[in-house]
C-alpha cells in the first residue's frame, strides 16, 4: 500500500481527480464514464513504459466500486436535490511509482528460515521489520504453507543488528512480494532436504512429529540449520533508475465518490467512504492484514488521524 499511504501522493491524485472532474464537465460526460474511457487497456502502456496485461480485471474492480458505493443512485439524488451542500470526490488511479528490481537487484537482499536445536523450524529470518502491518503473522504463514506444518509452528526471529545474520531492509509495500518469496524458497529449499534425509516423498504430508525427528536427526549429523535464499528477480522485471523507465510495480485503485459533508468553513467531511483494490491473479496471503493495508491507506489518505 505505500503508492496509497506514501506521504506525496494523496496531493497529486488529488489534483489529478480534480482535472478529471472539470474535464467531465466541460465535455458533458459523467465523470465515471470518462474515467472508464481512459482506463487502460491491454496493449497499452503505462506512464513507465511498461505493457499492460490483464486490463479486464481494472474494469472489473471500476465496475465492483461503482455498485459496491452506490454511484448511480447518488447521482440521481444530487440531480435532484440541485446539488445541495454535499461534495463529492472521485479516486481512480492507477499507480506504477518503481520497481521491486530496483532497489533489491543493487541490495541483493538475503532472507530464510532457521532449524532450532528442538527440531522445529523457530525462526523466519529477515531484516523485515514488525511494526503492526502483519509481517511477523504473513512470514510465518508463507512458511508454514510451504512445509504443510501447523502455522503455530514458526515463529520470527527480531531483526537486531548487530548480530542478525541477515542483509536487507525494513520494506514496506514489497515485503511480501520480495522478501515473503524469498523466504518461500528458502523454506522449499529446507523441505527438500529434509525430505531427501528422511526418505520422504513429494506426495505425503509432514506430521510434527515427523518433520521434528528428521530435523533433529539433520541436524545431530552437522547439516546446516540455515536455509537462505537471495533475491533472484523471478519475473525478470526491468527498470532503469535514470530514465525511471520499466516495469513498476503497479495497483489499480477505485474509490467512487462517497458521501462527504460540507461545512460553512468549506471544510470536507467524510461520512462514507468505499474502495476497491485490483489484486489481478495475484494472492492475498492474508486477506484480513491486506483490508487491513487498504483501510489505513485509505484514512491516511482522507486526512484520517
Amino acid at each position: 500500500m505505500a503508492p496509497s499511504v506514501d506521504s506525496r501522493v494523496p496531493q497529486s491524485c488529488f489534483a489529478v481527480e480534480r482535472h478529471m472532474d472539470k474535464i467531465a464537465r466541460a465535455l458533458s460526460i459523467d465523470p465515471a464514464e470518462l474515467r472508464r474511457k481512459n482506463l487502460l487497456r491491454d496493449g497499452e502502456t503505462t506512464a513507465t513504459g511498461q505493457a499492460v496485461v490483464d486490463a479486464g480485471a481494472s474494469i472489473e474492480t471500476f465496475d465492483a466500486a461503482l455498485a459496491r458505493s452506490g454511484y448511480q443512485k447518488k447521482v440521481k439524488a444530487k440531480e435532484a436535490s440541485g446539488g445541495g451542500r454535499r461534495a463529492s470526490a472521485w479516486r481512480a488511479s492507477s499507480t506504477g511509482r518503481d520497481s521491486p528490481a530496483a532497489g533489491e537487484l543493487y541490495l541483493m537482499a538475503q532472507a530464510g528460515v532457521r532449524l532450532t536445536e528442538k527440531g522445529s523450524v523457530g525462526e523466519v529470518i529477515a531484516a523485515s521489520t514488525e511494526i503492526g502491518q502483519g509481517t511477523r503473522t504473513a512470514f510465518s504463514q508463507i512458511v508454514a504453507d510451504t512445509l504443510g506444518l501447523p502455522f503455530e509452528a514458526i515463529d520470527v526471529a527480531d531483526p537486531t543488528p548487530p548480530t542478525f545474520p541477515i542483509r536487507g531492509r525494513p520494506v514496506a509495500s514489497r515485503t511480501i512480494a520480495v522478501v515473503g518469496r524469498i523466504i518461500a524458497d528458502a523454506a522449499g529449499d529446507l523441505d527438500v532436504a529434509l525430505r531427501s534425509h528422511a526418505g520422504l516423498d513429494r506426495a505425503t504430508p509432514w506430521s510434527e512429529e515427523k518433520f521434528r525427528a528428521t530435523a533433529l536427526r539433520w541436524l545431530e549429523q552437522g547439516n546446516p540449520a540455515r536455509f537462505v535464499r537471495t533475491f533472484g528477480n523471478p519475473a525478470q522485471q526491468v527498470w532503469d533508475d535514470k530514465t525511471y523507465r520499466g516495469d513498476a510495480y503497479g495497483a489499480l485503485r477505485v474509490g467512487p465518490p462517497s458521501s462527504r459533508g460540507r461545512s460553512r468553513s468549506g471544510e470536507l467531511r467524510s461520512d462514507r467512504h468505499a474502495t476497491d483494490q485490483c489484486a489481478g491473479d495475484r494472492k492475498a496471503i492474508h486477506p484480513r492484514l491486506a483490508e487491513g493495508q487498504i483501510e489505513g491507506g485509505t484514512t491516511q489518505a482522507l486526512g484520517g488521524r
